[in-house]
């Protein structure tokens, strides 16, 4: 039980060094101390004693690739719990289930249709809208090729043995 209570500290620390070292490291490499220094001077809004190329480049690029990064690794685990959840299946991602292969075709479908117009955003933008839907679509699908005649999705127990 003890050491259940440490884990959520020891993954927010965890979280912290990986931003940390995630602002550290890129075409040109900041030391540690420097990138603290400039993400507690732009958090802060103290004043800060380093060349004025090194906030510039943790603050406008290397900053929010790395928010976008967590933020989009959060959505992901969520989806995948959520899917998990829906389908009560602990193996369940979007490969097995055929979610991949929806999104593939719907992306392919795209392509074809609106591939030699003329208008290039609508050939670009069709793409993945097409490929949302197509996913969309196999989801509710499968979701619905599960269940049985009394709502409940079908479902192997423990007890029986093959």
């Amino acid at each position: 039980m003890r050491t259940q209570s440490w884990l959520p500290i020891g993954l927010f620390g965890l979280l912290i060094f990986s931003v940390i070292f995630s602002v550290s490291q890129g075409a040109m490499t900041i030391a540690p101390q420097d990138t603290v220094t400039a993400l507690w001077s732009f958090l802060s809004g103290h004043d800060h004693q380093l060349a004025p190329h090194i906030p510039l480049i943790i603050q406008d690029v290397r900053l929010p690739r790395t928010l976008l990064c967590i933020v989009v690794g959060s959505l992901l685990a969520l989806c995948g719990a959520v899917m998990q959840g829906l389908f009560r299946n602990p193996l369940a991602d979007p490969g097995i289930i055929g979610i991949s292969a929806g999104a593939a075709l719907g992306a392919a479908c795209a392509i074809v249709l609106f591939g030699e117009i003329a208008l290039p955003l609508l050939s670009q933008l069709s793409v993945p809208v097409f490929a949302f839907f197509g996913g969309a679509i196999t989801t509710l699908l499968v979701y619905r090729l599960g269940r049985v005649k009394d709502r409940k999705s079908t479902r192997l127990n423990s007890s029986h043995r093959l």
